[in-house]
């Protein structure tokens, strides 16, 4: 049986419409840089609204296009999606579309520059898309060529000037802005997390939160000036109120990381860093906040470069003795047994129970004016108790370092700063 020329040609078309293209950028000079996707209608007027939609993170992928089709041939469906640095968007067109070959990019009113393109038509109704990759940017254009249809512009990822300083597995964590060295430029401070922290950190193990310094040159592009990996607490420092850290804060001069944590008994901590205009360095300035019990009363312990001497911003290590006042050391040392660490105090301390956060559990809470005041200490019990005598201890309780049970428990110091 003879079909008719028109329904032959209708089904050659149908059958071309299935596939999927996959082009990458051959240009070397643009990898490892992050990319943006942004749908554009060409020749639409700068006043056109613009939706803008979060961006998702950066993986530092090829830019990718596929299209699929749904329905019938009476009424065909194309789903083309875009996917691009780790950003996936999905157009949906009421047409047929199929893959232009680079020879029919001229005659289509596509750029030479394209490396990609798609042709969608149905019923008079007719729509190009196109990608192209511009300064390391992977664009993909939108352009009608039916009658009737308005040109739409949406953006959904665009490319900020610190990703250029995020390291592949990390992500930002925050960003903070201001005049860092008093040269009246807008600087940066920039926080970055390992992608699985999550799975890779705990309070004994921390894994790194580097804070960058970035610096505003004369041409106005931030420059790395400093790099400290252990001054902002990990994602579980904070025990069950999580994740501790707070926030950033530049004013003047200084700068401040700001920490907040704990359980029964809270904690917060913020660590200032001051800029040397003649030395151009930037020094440890202040280290401290409060213990808070339950009741709400809190003590404030604060220390000062007056305590700890002139320690620069890239030596700081805040899981370390580095932060202790002078004399420490001999005072209190890690291993130190709990008669000796009350007999450096002068008289009998506080401490929290055991069993609880793991950053809390056996930290002192309170010196009761002894010499050790300022010092933040913790315990850990080394001997084997029966149940009934170490529940007594157990919890976020205060309890005295001279009962009873403490003193059989074996307790040695585990932390000093």
């Amino acid at each position: 049986m003879n079909l008719h020329p028109f329904r032959l040609l209708l089904f050659v078309c149908l059958m071309s419409l299935f596939f999927s293209c996959d082009h990458t950028n051959s240009d070397s000079n643009n990898e490892g840089q992050a990319t943006k996707v942004t749908v554009k209608d060409l020749g639409s007027e700068p006043s056109k609204k613009e939706n803008t939609k979060n961006p998702k993170k950066a993986t530092n992928e090829k830019p990718l296009l596929q299209i699929s089709i749904k329905g019938d041939d009476v009424s065909p469906q194309s789903i083309i999606k875009i996917t691009a640095n780790g950003v996936e968007e999905e157009i949906t067109e009421n047409a047929a579309c199929q893959e232009l070959k680079k020879a029919d990019f001229v005659k289509n009113d596509i750029p030479a520059k394209a490396e990609a393109a798609c042709f969608c038509w149905w019923a008079g109704y007719g729509v190009n898309y196109y990608v192209a990759q511009e300064n390391g940017t992977a664009t993909i254009y939108q352009k009608y060529t039916g009658e009737g249809d308005e040109d739409q512009t949406w953006e959904v990822y665009e490319k900020a000037e610190e990703d250029d300083f995020v390291p592949s597995g990390f992500a930002v964590l925050d960003v903070a802005e201001g005049d860092l060295n008093a040269d009246g430029r807008k600087d940066m401070l920039l926080i970055l997390a390992e992608n699985n922290e999550y799975e890779s950190s705990d309070v004994e193990h921390p894994a790194a939160r580097p804070l960058l310094l970035l610096l505003r040159d004369e041409k106005g592009q931030l420059q790395k000036a400093r790099q400290n990996n252990q001054t902002v607490l990990c994602v579980h420092c904070g025990g069950v109120m999580g994740d501790p850290y707070s926030k950033m804060v530049i004013k003047g001069n200084y700068f401040s990381i700001e920490h907040f944590g704990g359980s029964g008994h809270k904690w917060t901590q913020i660590v200032t860093y001051k800029y040397d205009e003649k030395a151009k360095e930037w020094y440890l300035h202040k280290f401290g906040g409060e213990n808070i019990d339950p009741s709400g009363a809190s003590e404030e312990t604060v220390r000062t470069s007056k305590d700890f001497g002139k320690i620069k911003f890239e030596e700081v290590h805040i899981y370390k003795e580095a932060l202790t006042e002078k004399g420490a050391k001999e005072l209190v040392k890690v291993g130190m047994p709990l008669d000796k660490v009350q007999a450096a105090n002068g008289k009998a301390f506080e401490l929290l129970g055991f069993e609880i956060d793991g950053y809390l559990a056996g930290r002192v809470n309170d010196w009761k004016g002894g010499k050790l005041k300022g010092k933040q200490v913790r315990f850990e019990v080394t001997n084997d108790l029966p149940i009934e005598e170490y529940q007594q201890i157990m919890g976020d309780s205060a309890y005295p370092s001279d009962h009873p049970i403490m003193q059989k428990a074996g307790l040695i110091v585990i932390e000093v700063k």
